[in-house]
């Protein structure tokens, strides 16, 4: 079960906090079997107080502070289980090291909330926390801090752009039914893939916007906000495919698959670029081929080097 907060709004016309909550909510039968089981509770006003425990009875009161906010539980969404498991690669006093398998959110967001790094690592370390994310489809390390203490030194880090982060992705050329669907770079169209990856190879700066009411985020003119060194580690023009090197300079959403994409060299197994595809829940039969394999960065607290990579394979 999980804890929802909810604002009911003053000037309202209903009798009960249950009425309220019921319209506000939009869910009125959990909101009767949350209070017929005690479950529900709003703020009485009074300090220190854990606050009022509602029954059909409670007061709705239009004016003042009190009751303007209630807490009530509502089960979690049904989740297939994320295969992969979570393993640990270095843990000490301050931090935690994992290796994030794809599918697997690393925060509770929307549908994503018992499959999520969060929920995994605490399992056995209670308190820890990751301090920077990886994309849901993204695998490979990430850096938890263990306690509340060791957060904010660590977050630092990737505040400051103290961590050296490397990834791997298998790339591809784009399918048929992109071409025009995604923006690429201009002279792209028409190469091959060898030659493509000659093109990319090197610093890459692009200015990346994520428009509203669209899950992409594009490539548009302006400003450099996101800058990607990228080498090549292999090129196999019987598969179609090569495994490209990733040294990101910045973190924006979807960086490197929205660079790579616009290079006219897409990530195997992306849903989203250069064209949105269907995902069907539960399949993780098709993961996305970009791995974090390695971080490096200085311990805050011993002034030491420190690096953790990934034992995660990609598929090619």
């Amino acid at each position: 079960m999980g804890v929802a907060r909810v604002r009911i709004p003053p000037g309202g016309d209903w009798t009960t906090v249950a009425e309220a909550l019921a319209e506000v909510t939009g869910q009125p039968e959990l909101v009767r079997a949350g209070v017929e089981a005690g479950e529900v509770v709003v703020d009485d006003g009074v300090p220190g107080s854990r606050g009022l425990v509602v029954d059909a009875t409670t007061e709705y009161l239009p004016t003042g502070p009190r009751r303007r906010v209630a807490w009530l539980y509502r089960p979690y969404p049904t989740e297939p289980e994320v295969p992969g498991g979570l393993p640990v690669l270095q843990a000490d006093e301050h931090c935690v090291v994992v290796d994030k398998p794809p599918f697997l959110a690393t925060i509770p967001r929307g549908v994503h909330v018992q499959q999520t790094v969060v929920a995994r690592v605490r399992e056995d370390f209670p308190e820890a926390v990751p301090v920077h994310r990886l994309d849901r489809l993204t695998s490979g390390v990430l850096l938890c801090a263990r306690t509340p203490e060791a957060r904010r030194p660590l977050q630092q880090l990737f505040e400051k752009r103290q961590v050296a982060k490397t990834y791997e992705a298998l790339v591809s050329l784009p399918p048929e039914e992109a071409a025009g669907a995604f923006s690429v770079s201009p002279g792209v169209e028409g190469l091959g893939l060898a030659e493509r990856v000659e093109r990319a190879i090197g610093e890459q700066e692009h200015h990346l916007v994520k428009k509203r009411g669209s899950q992409q985020v594009v490539v548009v003119p302006g400003p450099p906000n996101a800058l990607t060194r990228i080498e090549v580690v292999e090129v196999d023009e019987a598969t179609g495919r090569a495994r490209l090197r990733l040294f990101p300079h910045t973190g924006r959403t979807h960086q490197l698959r929205v660079q790579l994409a616009h290079l006219g060299l897409p990530i195997v197994g992306d849903p989203l670029y250069p064209v949105q595809t269907e995902q069907v829940t539960g399949d993780f039969s098709t993961p996305l081929q970009l791995l974090a394999t390695r971080l490096e960065w200085t311990d805050p607290w011993t002034g030491k080097a420190r690096r953790a990579e990934s034992r995660s394979p990609l598929l090619g």
